[in-house]
């Protein structure tokens, strides 16, 4: 049995949301930046796996966070997102004020069961 992943805040589909309220006996946190070459290699890669597709649609929720919190860039970015993806930001930047998850580099992902 492991730990209990730390729960934060985000904001996506026009109102402020919680990890914890998620539903699904697997989460995906894709943690990302807009623009960062290995965040777009990775969502091309599990945009094209059509197996990771059906997962999707079965067990497995996808949030992507760009915990930047900058919202102008999140907005400008989110059409790179798949609309089968939960596309959320930290608009308070609490993942990284208070060190949350470890975000070394991007992109991170974290399976959660």
């Amino acid at each position: 049995m492991g730990d209990l992943a730390t729960d934060f805040k985000y904001y996506a589909d026009g109102k402020v949301n919680n990890l914890y309220d998620l539903k699904s006996k697997f989460i995906i946190l894709f943690f990302y930046e807009p623009g960062c070459p290995y965040c777009e290699s990775a969502m091309a890669i599990l945009k094209k796996d059509e197996d990771f597709s059906k997962l999707l649609n079965i067990n497995v929720v996808l949030l992507a966070i760009y915990p930047d919190g900058e919202r102008k860039i999140w907005e400008q970015y989110a059409e790179n997102i798949p609309n089968y993806w939960i596309n959320g930001i930290d608009l308070e930047k609490t993942i990284l004020k208070r060190s949350l998850y470890d975000l070394k580099a991007s992109t991170t992902i974290y399976l959660l069961d």
